[in-house]
């Protein structure tokens, strides 16, 4: 029976400048680095990549969907997983100076770094430097957990420039068995591996939702249709290239009923 959760477009998305530095390292080598942090802490996230890319000129994209509304948690990971992946020193540091993440405009827009602080932003005080702190070193720890999924997308993406689509379809299931997360949920793993904080008080025996709260019994994961990630990576396209009235045009004629020869 074919799932009745619809997915969302567009969840998140990061389009982030990156530069070589003085880091003695190709400017390739970072930018694959970032993007396949993202693609790999989407996958740990339960996030459903569409996108991913680098350009020559130290861009990279990579767009997501989900079927349900991000956490806190999952909408965070997921915006700094790029800079930690990219071991981009000088932006961690920027991001953990408790006074820049008081201020998102200290930071280059549109970036990552940007909106991780306007994300930031919106916490309290006492809280925001522990939240970030602890994110920022729990994709570490699952990047290096999972550092064959995150070796392995680097390389296409060197390779490549790109995982189109069907290959990140391909990955997520191919990671799924090679790590042992088809039965087992992806929060409980991210959420309990997190839970060193003493206020946060996980359920034992059972596995751990988003939402901090036991799953039921008869968990199933979500795995969306093909047809509903291609979809998403249409109105993506759209949306980046600033070209929203040409995608309702086209929605609006696919809509009009199609009168072939003969029809009254």
């Amino acid at each position: 029976m074919k799932d009745n959760k619809c997915i969302n477009f567009i969840t998140a998305n990061s389009w982030h400048h990156v530069s070589a530095g003085n880091s003695g390292r190709s400017l390739a080598d970072i930018c694959a680095a970032h993007a396949a942090g993202h693609l790999v802490m989407s996958w740990l996230l339960d996030l459903h990549a569409f996108e991913c890319s680098i350009g020559q000129d130290g861009d990279t994209s990579v767009a997501v969907c989900s079927a349900e509304p991000l956490t806190v948690h999952q909408d965070f990971l997921f915006t700094c997983a790029g800079i930690v992946a990219a071991d981009s020193k000088n932006e961690i540091d920027d991001l953990l100076d408790s006074s820049h993440l008081k201020m998102p405009e200290h930071f280059s827009c549109p970036s990552d770094s940007a909106a991780a602080a306007s994300k930031a932003a919106t916490l309290k005080d006492k809280d925001r430097f522990q939240f970030v702190s602890g994110c920022i070193l729990a994709i570490s720890q699952l990047l290096k957990n999972y550092g064959h999924a995150y070796d392995q997308a680097k390389s296409l993406l060197l390779e490549n420039g790109e995982i189109p689509l069907e290959e990140c379809c391909r990955l997520r299931q191919e990671w799924d068995e090679i790590f042992h997360l088809e039965t087992r949920p992806k929060s409980d793993v991210v959420l309990r591996m997190m839970a060193s904080k003493p206020e946060w008080k996980l359920a034992d025996g059972c596995f751990i939702g988003w939402d901090m709260q036991p799953l039921p019994p008869q968990w199933k994961p979500f795995v969306p249709e093909l047809s509903d990630l291609s979809r998403g990576l249409m109105f993506w396209k759209y949306w980046k290239n600033g070209a929203e009235d040409e995608l309702y045009a086209d929605i609006s004629a696919d809509s009009q009923p199609n009168h072939g020869e003969g029809d009254e």
